[in-house]
């Protein structure tokens, strides 16, 4: 067997292990911002239109991509988990490809395959779900390499221009994410003005191709939400928006590597020691990397919100830099050292990932977010599905907009998070407005409120409490998190009356939940 097998053999085995660890995973409850994502592409695959309808505050790609695997396989769970896998397998290529580029040995793009299949996955930087982050992987880790590649002559130098589509592509997931190409693409310059100024020039008209490329993309974009009169409804939620949305950028609550990110700590380590042992290493990647690693460290800072799964964007770029630093070892003639390096690190994410798995699917929503009521909307929704027509449309306010995907209901709202009019901001008022105008103008016998003792206090919904305490009548359930209500002339109200408390109970006590 040749080497070329022996290395697609091995790609395929990293292929195989990380859909066997996502399978393991396939029934967990969704989170809150898959679960919105989700809604929004199934509603607008029937016709309604973000932004000015639907509301988020990314920008498209994160609900068009969620849209395309719906129509493949269905609003459920199947459609996540495909989803989930697709993404990971591509950013697994991207990994082995970059990773041999970089070492130049099959070996090593397979031990990078193994760290990524293992790191993906991992529990608590809530990796195994596919949030924003790994979506915009594949597109990061494939427009960096794309760049290195024809910035050192391994690729024609147009294949830049690919790198910047890849580039663009990943803003439309969130705009910060330009930061890791661009300052990737800086460091490769860099090391050319100071190590090979031959190649500054060819780099530096490379750059400006692919800047342009992710400029016109913008432009574009821009231009189409103009011609179809929601340009203002995109500005102010994905820019204005965000502006006050970001948390705070003073630093004080950042952390290098929060107890989440626990998993990155020994390739954080080992990056750390390779770009210490090649300071500015004529024709060598330490510079492009450093410039990945800072813009991955600013896309988690500026939101100012550290959550768990932003520290994703560090695993693509700590991988190779592991890898270099074991393919360094080993090339300076230190075998022993670079196989206890390769040995250390791959036991540690083993560890880590055989931890986790001693956990069963239910018990992964409560450790990763612990409180929140991601696991009862689960249940909920399942026992909602037994009793509700096809098609049925329910109106959500809460803190776990799943209830649609387990439920099969349309929703009848566009805001699908209730922090959202909770907090004050720009559009806090506007969106109230459009909920109380959804509640009074659309059809729908069931609406379910979250328990969060503040939730009907924003701008218009006293009047939505009336209407629920006149129109509406509570049917009790053991849930702890949900009020639901069903329309007092509605048909539904009898058979929800009977058939919901006992198959919520069910439901609840099969995913391991204490009921009320």
């Amino acid at each position: 067997m040749n080497r070329k097998t022996l290395y697609a053999l091995g790609v395929l085995t990293c292929a195989v292990l990380i859909l066997a660890l996502r399978l393991h995973t396939a029934g967990e409850a969704l989170e809150r911002d898959i679960a919105v994502h989700g809604v929004i592409g199934n509603e607008m695959l029937h016709g309604r239109s973000l932004y000015s309808d639907l509301w988020d505050h990314k920008p498209p790609l994160t609900y068009l991509a969620h849209a395309a695997f719906i129509a493949l396989f269905g609003f459920s769970q199947r459609y996540v988990l495909a989803m989930n896998v697709a993404f990971a397998l591509l950013s697994l290529l991207g990994v082995c490809w970059f990773a041999r580029l970089l070492a130049k040995e099959r070996w090593m793009a397979l031990a990078a395959g193994l760290f990524f299949s293992l790191l993906s996955f991992d529990m608590l930087l809530q990796a195994n779900q596919p949030n924003s982050e790994a979506l915009a992987a594949p597109l990061l880790i494939w427009g960096i390499a794309l760049w290195h590649a024809a910035a050192t002559g391994k690729v024609d130098g147009r294949w830049s221009i690919l790198a910047g589509a890849l580039a663009f592509g990943s803003t439309l997931f969130k705009q910060q994410y330009i930061l890791m190409p661009g300052l990737a693409a800086l460091g490769s310059l860099a090391e050319a003005y100071f190590f090979s100024k031959d190649r500054l020039g060819p780099r530096v008209k490379m750059a400006l191709a692919a800047g342009a490329v992710v400029v016109a993309g913008w432009a574009l974009l821009l231009a189409i939400y103009w011609a179809t009169g929601s340009l203002g409804d995109f500005i102010r939620t994905t820019f204005l928006f965000n502006q006050g949305y970001a948390g705070d950028l003073s630093l004080a609550g950042f952390n290098l590597l929060p107890r989440s990110a626990l998993s990155l700590l020994p390739y954080l380590i080992a990056t750390g020691l390779y770009l210490l042992a090649t300071p500015l290493s004529g024709g060598g990647p330490s510079l492009l990397l450093t410039g990945w690693l800072l813009g991955a460290y600013l896309a988690v800072l500026l939101p100012g919100q550290y959550f768990a799964h932003y520290y994703q964007l560090l695993i693509p770029v700590l991988i190779l830099g592991t890898v270099l630093l074991i393919h360094l070892a080993f090339a300076r003639g230190r075998r022993i050292l670079a196989a206890l390096i390769c040995a250390g690190v791959l036991a540690f994410s083993i560890a880590q990932t055989a931890e986790a798995l001693s956990h069963p699917a239910r018990e992964w929503s409560e450790i990763k977010y612990p409180g929140a009521s991601f696991a009862e909307s689960r249940a909920l929704g399942l026992a909602l599905r037994e009793l509700l027509p096809a098609g049925e449309a329910l109106y959500y306010f809460g803190a776990s907009p799943s209830l649609f995907l387990y439920s099969g209901a349309r929703a009848a709202n566009s805001v699908f998070y209730s922090r959202m009019l909770k907090e004050p901001h720009i559009l806090r008022a506007e969106l109230a407005k459009r909920e109380v105008a959804n509640f009074y103008g659309k059809h729908f016998d069931i609406a379910i409120f979250g328990s969060d003792p503040v939730l009907l206090q924003s701008p218009g919904f006293p009047s939505v409490q009336a209407s629920l305490d006149q129109d509406f009548e509570w049917v009790p359930t053991p849930c702890l998190h949900n009020k639901i209500y069903v329309r007092k002339s509605s048909p539904l109200l009898a058979r929800l009356r009977k058939g919901l408390p006992a198959l919520c109970q069910a439901e609840m006590a099969d995913m391991g939940l204490a009921a009320r």
